[in-house]
Formats: C-alpha cells, sequence, structure tokens
C-alpha cells in the first residue's frame, strides 16, 4: 500500500471520528489491479491530511458477484465495528464486521447484504447516511436528485430496511446530486451538485425542521 499509488476516481470519504484514520471508496481499475476497494490512510497529526500515509487497500465485493464497478458510499457504526459501503450499478449496501475499530488491517468479516434500494424514480446511488441511533438510512442517487428515508427495524441491521422509503424534493436547484452530509444532530443538510459547467459546482445548504 502506497501513499502514492493511484486511485481510480476517489468517491466517498470518511474519517475516523478522532481524525486519525481517513477512508476512501474508489472505482474498480479496469486493469484489475487493485479492485473496487477502500483506502484505508493513517494521518500523524489528528485531521492534517498532509500527515496521511496509506496503511490498505482493502478491495470490497459488495454483491459477491463481481458486478459492481464503483463503490460511492461509505460509513461506519459510530464505534466502528461495522462498515456498510454501497455501489451504483445495484444499489446494495454490504456490511463489512471490523474486530478492530475503523481498521481494516486484519479481522474483517463479511456482514450482511440489504436489498436493492433502486426505486422507478431513482437509483445509482451517490451516498448513504445511518442515524447515529441505527434506526434511518438516508439515501440518494443519480434518477432524480431527491432524498429518500428508510427505517431500520433492527438497529444497525441493513436486512431489515423498510421496502418502501419517504422520498424528499430537495428542489430545482439540486440536477446533478453528487453527494450529501448531515450535521451530527441532523439540522442542516450539504448537498453538492455538479452540471458539468465552469464555475457551476455547488453546495447547497438546507435547514431541517
Amino acid at each position: 500500500c502506497s501513499t502514492s499509488e493511484d486511485m481510480q476516481l476517489p468517491h466517498a470519504i470518511e474519517f475516523k471520528p478522532d481524525g486519525t484514520r481517513m477512508f476512501i471508496t474508489t472505482n474498480k481499475d479496469h486493469s484489475g489491479n487493485p479492485g473496487v476497494a477502500v483506502y484505508q490512510f493513517k494521518l500523524t497529526t489528528a485531521w492534517d491530511t498532509s500527515t496521511l500515509d496509506c496503511e490498505k487497500i482493502y478491495e470490497v465485493d459488495i454483491t459477491g458477484s463481481d458486478n459492481e464497478d464503483q463503490v460511492r458510499t461509505i460509513t461506519f457504526k459510530p464505534d466502528g465495528t461495522r462498515m456498510f459501503v454501497g455501489g451504483k450499478d445495484q444499489d446494495q449496501i454490504r456490511e463489512y464486521i471490523l474486530t478492530t475499530p475503523f481498521d481494516l488491517r486484519s479481522g474483517v468479516t463479511l456482514g450482511s447484504l440489504s436489498a436493492s434500494l433502486a426505486s422507478s424514480s431513482d437509483g445509482g446511488m451517490r451516498n448513504i447516511q445511518l442515524h447515529s441511533d441505527g434506526t434511518i438510512l438516508y439515501v440518494a442517487g443519480d434518477g432524480n436528485n431527491n432524498m429518500h428515508k428508510y427505517t431500520l427495524s433492527t438497529p444497525w441491521d441493513i436486512t431489515t430496511i423498510s421496502s418502501t422509503s419517504t422520498e424528499y424534493d430537495l428542489g430545482d436547484r439540486v440536477s446533478g446530486m453528487r453527494g450529501f452530509i448531515f450535521t451530527a444532530n441532523f439540522t442542516k443538510l450539504f448537498v453538492t451538485n455538479d452540471i458539468d459547467s465552469s464555475g457551476a459546482n455547488t453546495i447547497f445548504e438546507y435547514s431541517l425542521d
């Protein structure tokens, strides 16, 4: 694992809460080395990316059929013992169980696989975020640039995600959803927008009731 090793179109980014580790998801390198993966970096100085060093390239196969070319989403359970990744092609989420919290170097086992979260109006997931209590999942994709809210009947168990979602219209100003994040208390939402026009890449802020 080399810090200078090329990543194929990095997508999602996630940090360990103390800022000493960073995780980035990537596309598949079609030469086969590496495949769809999560890159793990350590930061010698917390939150200072100039001090990062690559620790592990952890290849993932979300469905077990090697049919996902882009891992666009990543999120962790707050205690770091569960990692959840999702891809654009199958719109499914895979759980990985971590023996050592926030560390992919050893002791990682395959967990559950969710049902497809694609709908007739939306797909190609761009990001996911789980509520801190594990009972709510937010998903957004390429299809209609809206936000979808699912419930989990068992916290953190992605096999219990509801079969239908509540959909929230983000308005006409979002035409090229690329990602989103809620603040820790879920009072604000930030959405990135890309419409392939110079100077048009924008972050929109929403206040939530």
